[in-house]
C-alpha cells in the first residue's frame, strides 16, 4: 500500500529527478506570480500621473472653446460625421481641402489622452525647464495639434508653432474657421498662452499653389485676420530658410525637439520615401529618397528627438489609444497611458 506522504523526489540511477506533477504546478505558481506582479504594475499610476491629467484636462478645455465657437457659427458637422461633438471634425470637402483623409483618424485624434500621451513622450526626453519644442501644426489634424501645444505647455515648456493653414478632408477645412481660428479662440479664452510663429499655407509646395486661386485667397484670409503674414518663398528650400529664421529668433537657445503633426511637405519634404517616414519617435537620421528634405529630417539629422504623428491607426495600436472610439473615454482611465508599464519598447 502506498502511503499518502509518498516523497516528492524519486531516484534513479540519474540522480533525483522531480515528478512531472510538481514541474507543472511550479510551473503554474510562476505564471501566477508573474500575472499579479504585472496587474500590480499596470495597475500602479506613472511618477507624473497629475502632469498627464493636467495635460488632458487642458486639452478637453481647448476642444471645448472650438465646440462654443463653431455653434456660435453653425458649423458644427452633423452628429454621424462628429459623434463625439468635439468641434475638431470639418466637412469632406471645401475650396481649403488639399488631399483626402480618413474621418476615423481625424477623430482618433481628438481623445484628450493623445495629449497625456505626448506629455509622457517629452517627459521622458527629460527637457529643462522653459525648453522650446518646434511644433510643426497641420491643418489636417487639429486634434492632434492641440494635444501636442496643451502638452507642452502643461510642463512648462515652450511651445514654437509653425502652422500650415492646408488641410485633408476632415480636418480644419472650414474656411470660415480654419486651424488657426481654432488656436486664437483657445488663447483668448485664456485657455492657453501658445501663439504661432511663423504661417504657410501648405498644400502640395507649402504655398498651396496647387489649389484654387480660390481657395488660396481663403488661407491668406484666415492668415491675415489672425494678425499673420504667411511665408511664401518659390521652392520648399527656401521656403524652410524662412521658418528656421522665425524658429530661431524665436527660440535662440534653439528647439530640444520636434513635433510634427500631419503629412505637410514642410514636416516631411518632398522625398520619394517621404510617407515611409517612420511614425511616432524618432531617433536617428533619415534617409530622402531624392527630392528635398522636410523639417523631420533636418531635425533628426541634428541629433534632435523627432515626434512624428502622422499614421493614426499605427500609432493609436502602438500607444494604446483606442481607435476612432464612440464616446471618448474618460480622463485618466487608460492604464498604457497612466500607467507604470512602458508606453511603446523605446518610451518609458
Amino acid at each position: 500500500m502506498k502511503s499518502a506522504f509518498a516523497p516528492i523526489w524519486t531516484s534513479n540511477t540519474a540522480g533525483a529527478t522531480p515528478k512531472p506533477r510538481w514541474i507543472l504546478a511550479l510551473a503554474v505558481a510562476s505564471i501566477a506570480v508573474w500575472q499579479v506582479v504585472e496587474h500590480l504594475v499596470s495597475n500602479s499610476p506613472h511618477p507624473k500621473a497629475e502632469q498627464l491629467y493636467a495635460a488632458a484636462r487642458l486639452s478637453k478645455n481647448a476642444q471645448a472653446q472650438i465646440v462654443e465657437a463653431k455653434q456660435k457659427l453653425g458649423l458644427l458637422q452633423p452628429a454621424d460625421v462628429d459623434p463625439n461633438r468635439t468641434g475638431l471634425i470639418g466637412p469632406d470637402w471645401s475650396e481649403t481641402t488639399t488631399t483626402i483623409g480618413e474621418v476615423q483618424a481625424k477623430r482618433t485624434t481628438t481623445n484628450p489622452d493623445l495629449a497625456a500621451a505626448v506629455a509622457r513622450i517629452l517627459l521622458n526626453m527629460s527637457p529643462p525647464p522653459g525648453a522650446a519644442i518646434a511644433i510643426v501644426a497641420s491643418g489636417s489634424f487639429p486634434g492632434a495639434n492641440i494635444a501636442a501645444i496643451s502638452a507642452v505647455e502643461t510642463l512648462g515648456l515652450k511651445p514654437v508653432i509653425v502652422s500650415s493653414l492646408g488641410s485633408s478632408m476632415f480636418g480644419a477645412n472650414d474656411p470660415e474657421f480654419g486651424w488657426l481660428d481654432m488656436e486664437t479662440a483657445i488663447r483668448h479664452a485664456g485657455i492657453w498662452h501658445a501663439r504661432t510663429t511663423a504661417v504657410v499655407l501648405g498644400g502640395e509646395s507649402a504655398t498651396a499653389e496647387s489649389q484654387t486661386g480660390t481657395g488660396r485667397e481663403m488661407l491668406i484670409g484666415t492668415a491675415h485676420r489672425n494678425g499673420y503674414e504667411p511665408i511664401v518663398a518659390g521652392d520648399l528650400a527656401t521656403l524652410k530658410r524662412g521658418v528656421m529664421k522665425a524658429i530661431s529668433d524665436a527660440a535662440p537657445e534653439g528647439p530640444v525637439a520636434l513635433i510634427n503633426v500631419g503629412g505637410s511637405v514642410l514636416g516631411i519634404g518632398t522625398c520619394l520615401d517621404a510617407y515611409g517616414l517612420p511614425n511616432g519617435l524618432i531617433q536617428k537620421k533619415l534617409p530622402c529618397d531624392r527630392g528635398v528634405t522636410g523639417l523631420v529630417h533636418d531635425f533628426a539629422a541634428r541629433n534632435i528627438p523627432v515626434l512624428h504623428i502622422l499614421y493614426v491607426k499605427r500609432l493609436a495600436l502602438d500607444w494604446g489609444l483606442p481607435y476612432d472610439p464612440v464616446p471618448l473615454p474618460p480622463i485618466g482611465a487608460n492604464p498604457r497611458i497612466y500607467g507604470r508599464l512602458p508606453l511603446s519598447p523605446d518610451i518609458q
